[in-house]
């Protein structure tokens, strides 16, 4: 595989771990200590970061074949989406154990982050097409 490659296989397998920890987490204490609601939010953060971790583990295996720079970009999209959109959420749903000027700057984020996650899928999707352009045909 290709450095590129393994890096976005690294932190994809590293964000679905993560998402699976923090969806534990919030299945066995978020619920309890902070109500359903926060359970709610906690858990749809963990949803989206797992799917867009196994985003970029298709990502990888993209990246290894064709090494487009479009999969870059998508890479990058993705990870700042998952800080900005799940990080925003996970702090959103324990609010009460942080600063109200914090939860202030945190609202934004999240449709921030849920725009990086659109704008990497559009990369994918032609990183995608211009690789498929490059595939010599039999």
């Amino acid at each position: 595989m290709t450095r590129a490659a393994i890096t976005i296989a690294f932190f994809g397998v590293l964000f679905c771990l993560l998402s699976v920890v923090l969806g534990a987490m919030a299945a066995h204490m978020v619920k309890s200590q902070f109500g359903p609601s926060a359970y709610d939010t906690f858990a749809l953060a963990s949803q989206y970061q797992f799917y867009h971790g196994l985003g970029l583990l298709a990502l990888a295996v993209f990246q290894n074949k064709y090494k487009n720079n479009y999969f870059t970009l998508a890479f990058i999209c993705f990870s700042i989406g998952i800080l900005l959109f799940s990080g925003s959420l996970y702090l959103l749903a324990l609010k009460s154990i942080i600063l109200p000027s914090l939860i202030k700057i945190l609202g934004p984020l999240t449709p921030i982050g849920g725009i990086f996650f659109i704008i990497g899928w559009i990369f994918f999707l032609i990183g995608i097409v211009k690789s498929k352009a490059h595939v010599k045909t039999l």
